[in-house]
């Protein structure tokens, strides 16, 4: 897990001038550093790892957001968010 966060953040310390990297994988890779998180004993343990993951994964989706407008990934499928109060989504093109 430790090594999982120093690796995304080795990606993102070029942020926002460019991205080391493909920020979609270090998205998946945040997701399996989150589950070891969980499986931590201590509890500030826990939460200490927690934010830094929360920080990691919002400078990515910003990055993302900046590059390509606002997408979603669901279930490795690309979604573009439509409106602001009712929301309607629609496949977009893999970025």
């Amino acid at each position: 897990m430790t090594c999982i966060l120093h690796r995304v953040d080795w990606a993102t310390h070029e942020l926002p001038t460019g991205y080391i990297g493909e920020p979609t994988e270090d998205l998946t890779a945040l997701d399996e550093a989150e589950r070891l998180i969980k499986k931590l004993g201590r509890e500030q343990e826990r939460a200490d790892f927690d934010v830094a993951l929360r920080e990691q994964r919002e400078m990515i989706l910003s990055y993302i957001n900046s590059r390509i407008g606002p997408y979603l990934l669901f279930d490795g499928l690309w979604l573009v968010w439509r409106g602001p109060v009712s929301p309607a989504l629609r496949l977009a093109p893999t970025p």
